[in-house]
């Protein structure tokens, strides 16, 4: 918009404003139109390039380099301005054509969109949204070809999606309060089993587990069998299905399985000396033996074997289990007279083949 000198204000052609002046005007014309006759509403008319010419009558006519326009400002519904020109105290008039455009005034949401819940990370979608422009001339429209917010949400609790539109070199902007929440994830489980082997065990994860959704802390490894704790913590914007920031999940490494128990290795006999068994399947550390672990005389003995805290028998159990194991007699060959005896009326004492005093 142009702020011309002359709009406003009323300069003499002749020095007519003198009393005694004999040319007056007949009247005035717009002899040369001003460079812009077309405006937005609110502008200010500008009349650079334009020539008003002034009749005076026999034949005399000049340029008039004062004269008003009005209005000054135009808005909407003005189709012409009036040209005003005194001298001489006489006043004449002319007008000018001009064509005032509607401009943009405001813009809101009409109607809102389908979704006004967001979770985080996610980005805006106007689907279902009426956005509505309103004119300087009192008119409105919903209008396509706006713009909005697209960035993913990064903050929980209300958001603000600023939409903005254009409307002939002029735009203007408005907002929308959404409703931004946490993600809600599964709480991550322990994923296959974990058996006891001496070394250090990691266990794995079910797919819950998201190292760029958590972090993970608390017994993350170890190496004996038994029940241990991870604690999963969330990284902002994201909650468990019970709504907390963290969850401590317990994880196992099982006793590995003793297939069998023991069994007597060795033949003992029984020769008075003290008898130690040796088993099949005993490996040490992986169980304890107690109850009857020596003997001297020939019977039946019973031992008991109780894994170690990272063993447990083949049928699940942890207790101890008994296993018998047995010193045999000696085996000696049945005496036999020695010789023969004859009655003669006199004790006889036999001898004897094989006899062992000692069995």
């Amino acid at each position: 918009m142009s702020d011309n000198a002359n709009v406003g204000r009323v300069f003499n052609l002749t020095g007519g404003g003198e009393r005694g002046s004999s040319l007056r005007p007949q009247s005035i014309s717009v002899k040369t139109p001003p460079t812009k006759t077309t405006y937005k509403s609110g502008e200010t008319f500008d009349p650079t390039g334009m020539v008003i010419e002034a009749d005076y009558g026999r034949g005399i006519k000049a340029e008039a380099t004062g004269y008003n326009v009005s209005p000054s400002v135009l808005t909407d519904g003005v189709t012409s301005v009036t040209i005003t020109f005194t001298e001489s105290h006489v006043t004449k008039t002319t007008t000018l054509a001009v064509t005032v455009q509607k401009v943009l005034t405001s813009i809101s949401v009409t109607v809102n969109p389908s979704k006004m819940e967001y979770g985080y990370l996610e980005s805006f979608s106007p689907a279902g949204m009426t956005v509505t422009a309103v004119f300087s001339d009192g008119s409105s429209s919903p209008i396509t070809g706006y713009t909005y917010t697209s960035s993913p949400f990064t903050q929980l609790g209300t958001e603000s999606v600023e939409i903005g539109y254009t409307y002939d070199g002029i735009s203007k902007t408005t907002s929308l309060s959404i409703n931004v929440v946490a993600i809600e994830v599964a709480i991550p489980t322990q994923s296959g089993a974990l058996v006891y082997n001496g070394s250090t065990r990691i266990p794995n994860w079910n797919s819950a587990y998201d190292s760029s959704k958590m972090t993970i802390s608390g017994d993350t490894s170890a190496a004996n069998a038994g029940t241990y704790q991870a604690t999963f913590t969330l990284a902002y914007g994201y909650v468990f299905t019970n709504d907390a920031g963290s969850a401590t999940v317990n994880w196992t490494i099982d006793r590995a399985t003793i297939a069998s128990l023991p069994t007597q290795s060795n033949a003992l006999v029984a020769d008075g000396t003290q008898k130690v068994p040796e088993w099949n399947g005993y490996v040490v550390g992986h169980m304890t033996m107690s109850g009857e672990l020596y003997g001297v005389a020939a019977g039946n003995y019973t031992t008991s074997f109780t894994p170690t805290a990272d063993y447990k028998w083949w049928d699940n159990t942890t207790g101890a289990k008994n296993a018998t194991w047995t010193i045999e007699s000696i085996l000696v060959s049945i005496p036999f007279q020695n010789g023969t005896l004859t009655y003669d009326g006199t004790n006889k004492t036999p001898t004897w083949s094989n006899f062992d005093s000692e069995n």
